[in-house]
């Protein structure tokens, strides 16, 4: 499968690749930050050429979308202008693991009733959680400094100044 992504990480000649393969049709699958749909310029120019042609349409971290969700963003909301373009009986689906009812509810008012919203389990091999007593801020941010350079994974600052460099 061709993938094509466009973000705020890109740099302009990666953008400018992507969004070329994109709007040529060489690519099977696109990801768009959401906060890529402010962007009128690439809307009009990248999004609204290929509109007629996508399949399904996939929102992951749709909890984003809600007011209650816990990780509001409100450029999510810019989503529903975009579905509103395309054709009534497009699959959507919305993914989240975090979703409560109330939030579900939310994400179906604003996306359409007839979507489907696919909630995991927030309990996964991959996500470790752990409990620290509180200390005052200070030394709360330090023992951080130190503990995430001595973390492996995604979360390791180490790692990120490795892969920045």
């Amino acid at each position: 499968m061709r993938v094509a992504t466009v973000n705020s990480s890109l740099s302009k000649p990666e953008r400018a690749e992507n969004e070329n393969k994109i709007t040529s049709g060489q690519v099977d699958a696109i990801i768009i930050a959401p906060e890529q749909l402010a962007n009128d310029n690439f809307v009009q120019t990248v999004l609204s050429s290929v509109l007629s042609k996508i399949s399904m349409f996939v929102v992951d971290e749709a909890h984003c979308i809600s007011d209650w969700g816990h990780d509001f963003r409100p450029d999510y909301r810019r989503i529903v202008r975009i579905l509103q373009a395309m054709p009534k009986n497009l699959p959507v689906l919305a993914t989240t693991a975090t979703a409560n009812n109330r939030v579900v509810t939310d994400i179906q008012n604003q996306l359409g009733r007839h979507i489907i919203i696919s909630r995991g389990e927030l309990s996964r091999k991959a996500l470790h959680l752990q409990n620290v007593p509180l200390m005052p801020k200070a030394k709360r941010l330090a023992w951080l400094v130190q503990a995430l350079n001595q973390i492996p994974g995604t979360g390791s600052m180490r790692k990120r100044y490795e892969t920045a460099s």
